[in-house]
């Protein structure tokens, strides 16, 4: 059923809903499809508790941007530009009819710059399942932008059994270390204590549900949004270690565009004697070259990788030849390495000028899982205008003993936007 259309440019101040009664098949039957700008797909499709930030309706849950109260009223006041139009609709999924006594849509004059601004949008909603000793992968995009909110329904085998000890993992860009992981779904929406009282609400997140499950929450990534260049994945656990039987469902919402930034441009395998010599990779100093076997933390811990690693036993250098391209709007160095020992340092010099903002630096360690993704940005106006660029690594001993060390790298440059 067709709710709202507008052919002109606006921003859509805030989305309000009445229904007379709430409860879990209302909120996960009525369906919200909103398109921007004449799209094919969808931006926004998904229930309304998913879109309103709560899919079970047991008790009020009132967040600063969304909402959703047991009288019957749920609110969402993201801005959401468009720059041609908007078409809103509602569809029940449902056998059982729901009336909708309210329906309303405040739209503002829009003065946000096409270019540099993306469609609110959400993943494409994954629907209740368990996944057999894996992570639940509720939502993967591809293109650029930022993630703003996250909403996850949970359902345990059977009730009064704890169900929030499953870890948030979020991976950027391709990283295989997660930037983002919570001790537990309760750490995620900033509960340090299990889900015993719902609701637990703040203005930035909480849940509803019963005592321990099923539980629904929302984390609103406003003052620590999640920007994204290629790709973003958020997955989240079941149980301590995938252990437990757990059903998840949800969305993650965004504002993006559809097209990637950050453009892989060359990699180095230290593995590979053809890699290092393409790369004009050397070394200074003492160091010492074996082999890894391990995983990486975070959702994909039991995939084994093997590599090379390189270890600096000195103050010395490692140097490499890489490709970009001209237009580049700055470059990402991505390493990975053995993070057994922690904080790893080093100096970064491009075609021998110092990267003087900061040193590479990592702080944390995992003797456990070894294998680290690390990234370090090279600002613009030591990369623009060059098809290559020599990298030095100067590492530096931080704490007892060196422990910088290298196995591979990746080469990502920024794409300007037009």
């Amino acid at each position: 059923m067709l709710l709202f259309e507008h052919n002109e440019p606006g921003v859509t101040s805030s989305f309000r809903f009445f229904f007379e009664h709430v409860n879990a098949d209302l909120l996960q039957d009525i369906w919200i499809r909103i398109v921007w700008d004449g799209h094919i797909q969808p931006d926004i499709y998904c229930p309304i508790g998913s879109f309103f930030g709560n899919s079970l309706g047991y008790n009020d849950t009132y967040y600063s941007l969304m909402g959703v109260g047991k009288n019957g009223f749920m609110y969402n006041t993201f801005p959401m530009p468009f720059w041609k139009g908007m078409k809103v609709s509602v569809e029940n999924k449902g056998n059982k009819e729901q009336l909708l006594h309210l329906a309303e849509v405040t739209i503002c004059s829009n003065t946000y710059d096409p270019v540099q601004s993306g469609y609110f949008r959400n993943t494409p909603y994954y629907t209740r399942t368990y996944t057999k000793g894996a992570d639940s992968p509720i939502g993967k995009v591809t293109g650029h932008g930022k993630m703003v909110a996250a909403h996850v329904t949970c359902y345990g085998e059977r009730p009064n059994i704890i169900t929030c000890e499953g870890d948030v993992r979020v991976y950027i860009d391709g990283n295989r270390t997660p930037k983002v992981e919570s001790d537990g779904s309760e750490s995620y929406v900033c509960y340090g204590w299990g889900f015993p009282t719902p609701p637990e609400v703040h203005p930035f997140g909480g849940y509803d549900g019963l005592s321990d499950n099923p539980w629904s929450m929302t984390r609103l990534n406003i003052n620590e949004y999640y920007p994204f260049y290629s790709e973003l994945e958020f997955n989240i656990e079941s149980g301590e270690h995938n252990n437990q039987y757990l059903e998840h469902c949800g969305t993650i919402f965004y504002y993006g565009q559809d097209n990637p930034v950050l453009i892989k441009t060359d990699s180095i395998d230290l593995q590979s004697n053809t890699s290092r010599k393409q790369h004009r990779y050397r070394v200074q100093g003492k160091t010492t070259t074996g082999t890894l076997n391990s995983f990486y933390e975070g959702t994909y811990d039991q995939v084994p990788v093997s590599g090379t690693v390189v270890r600096f036993q000195e103050e010395g250098s490692s140097e490499f030849t890489v490709r970009i391209f001209p237009e580049n709007e700055g470059v990402r160095i991505r390493r990975r390495s053995d993070q057994s020992i922690g904080r790893q340092c080093a100096e970064v010099y491009v075609d021998g000028i110092k990267v003087d903002v900061c040193n590479w630096y990592v702080a944390d360690h995992n003797p456990y899982k070894k294998w680290l993704d690390d990234e370090f940005e090279i600002p613009a106006s030591l990369t623009k205008g060059k098809e290559q660029i020599t990298i030095t690594l100067k590492p530096k001993q931080i704490g007892k003993q060196l422990s910088w060390n290298e196995s591979a790298f990746e080469i990502f440059a920024y794409k300007m936007q037009k």
